[in-house]
């Protein structure tokens, strides 16, 4: 008989990493130190793993393997009172990650170097410019896109800021919205080449995106097209995009197993850009910074591929999260005042400004300037096209609400088509009482007239003489696919 005791564990001993494999804190100072600081990171590397096995002879069977497992690496850095720093690592196996990064996440040279028993030699040869990193990520962005500067610039900065997202309590998406070869596919290619830990989701299934963001906190880089075709895959991608760009709120409910049925919680707070021809829903739409990617005209640019694996700027790009995450720490909470940071605008850009304002800071003036008119410049832009944007999908989201709906000829209440638009925001109780609020009897009312449709006033309410016919022409006309 196999007797079982069960323990609970109390102390708060246990590694939880919010959103992905990666953690930035500050810790209480010792005597002499005026501040102290954590980073955590976690790291898939190539380890040789011995197999020892004695046969019933009595024949021990010794072979080695080559294998992949997780480590951490933790630096902390401490300001002391006499004006110096104090650097400390440890980099040591890590159990409580269940997924393995596909390939080196952290480049081998840099983990060469913290695996020394030694303290690290040299640190601050380690230590890189925030400037002349977002000038190198700001050359190879315009090596490859004929875009406009201010685009240029953004994706520069947004780079950078996806190392230390883990800071912001929200880290915005990045949406490459726009016709056939308008450099979507190629953008979204750099962006899987140079941001945190990124990972494309063509090959990959739900549950392995799942893990790798809790475990490493990766960048996702979404080509929409790659999951729209199937239903089941879509839903699951839309709720990890719903859920997965606000710290506090990034957990998505999964059972798994296939015996014993288990519910698995799922942090997938990380950074994500998008690529496609349409546009994102209202939901999704608030969750992104959208750029309306234009067609080139500088051919050797088109002609251009980003064939090289860009791993001298992926080593800086680290080098900055290693040695300066402190700086970024003590700018997290800045705040800036724009009449176009309001509500969810400044919620989204706050991290990108701050991260603009940290690399400002290193630039001469003049080029300061610049980039930071260029990001003043990309957030009334996105302003306007999401404004835009909204305008034509509530028109996609009334005509897709009566196609999914609507049976044969009739005449349908007001308040009826409110509760077929308001089917497409229960999963979320926050945004289905915003949506209570938005889809008012006027709006929609204003929307149906436009469509053509007759008005008919009874006394319990407004109704619509709505054709079947109508509808799918409608449907046709703006392009809006209806689920079977």
């Amino acid at each position: 008989m196999v007797e079982i005791k069960i323990h609970p564990i109390l102390e708060d001993n246990i590694e939880i990493f919010d959103g992905g494999g990666i953690k930035i804190y500050e810790e209480e100072p010792g005597m002499l130190q005026e501040k102290k600081y954590t980073l955590k990171l976690v790291t898939t590397i190539p380890v040789i793993k011995e197999i020892k096995k004695r046969k019933r002879d009595g024949v021990e069977e010794h072979r080695e393997i080559i294998t992949y497992e997780n480590f951490l690496l933790t630096i902390t850095k401490a300001r002391l009172k006499n004006g110096n720093t104090a650097i400390t690592h440890e980099f040591k196996p890590f159990d409580g990650a269940s997924a393995k990064y596909p390939g080196f996440n952290v480049p081998k040279n840099l983990i060469k170097l913290f695996n020394e028993k030694l303290a690290v030699p040299e640190w601050e040869k380690l230590l890189v410019s925030p400037a002349e990193v977002y000038r190198k990520l700001w050359k190879i962005y315009d090596y490859y896109l004929d875009i406009e500067p201010e685009v240029i610039t953004f994706f520069a900065i947004y780079t950078i800021a996806s190392y230390f997202y883990v800071l912001f309590p929200a880290f915005p998406y990045v949406y490459l919205w726009g016709a056939r070869q308008s450099g979507k596919t190629k953008t979204l290619g750099l962006f899987q080449k140079l941001c945190f830990n990124a990972v494309a989701t063509m090959n990959l299934s739900a549950p392995s995106l799942f893990r790798l963001i809790e475990t490493f906190g990766s960048t996702l880089c979404i080509d929409e097209s790659e999951y729209l075709k199937d239903v089941e895959r879509k839903s699951e991608m839309q709720t990890l995009l719903f859920a997965g760009y606000k710290k506090d709120t990034a957990n998505v409910l999964r059972v798994e197993g296939e015996k014993r049925k288990e519910v698995k919680i799922y942090r997938v707070f990380s950074p994500k850009v998008m690529a496609s021809i349409n546009y994102p829903n209202d939901v999704l739409m608030d969750r992104c910074i959208m750029v309306n990617m234009k067609r080139g005209r500088n051919p050797e640019k088109l002609n251009r591929e980003p064939s090289e694996d860009f791993t001298e700027i992926r080593e800086d790009l680290y080098k900055l999260l290693l040695t300066r995450f402190d700086e970024v720490y003590e700018m997290r909470n800045m705040d800036f005042d724009h009449p176009l940071l309001v509500a969810r605008e400044r919620e989204l850009w706050r991290p990108i400004l701050i991260i603009g304002f940290w690399i400002k800071s290193y630039l001469p003036e003049e080029e300061g300037a610049k980039l930071w008119n260029d990001l003043e410049k990309m957030l009334e832009r996105d302003v306007e096209n999401k404004q835009a944007l909204r305008q034509d999908s509530d028109l996609n989201m009334v005509i897709y609400a009566l196609a999914s709906h609507l049976q044969e000829d009739g005449i349908v209440s007001n308040k009826t088509i409110k509760e077929w638009i308001l089917d497409e925001f229960r999963l979320d109780d926050a945004e289905y009482k915003t949506a209570q609020r938005y889809w008012t009897p006027e709006r929609i009312g204003r929307i149906m007239g436009g469509l053509g449709f007759k008005r008919v006033r009874r006394a319990d309410g407004t109704y619509y003489r709505v054709e079947l016919k109508r509808v799918k022409e409608l449907c046709e006309a703006y392009d809006v696919e209806v689920k079977d």
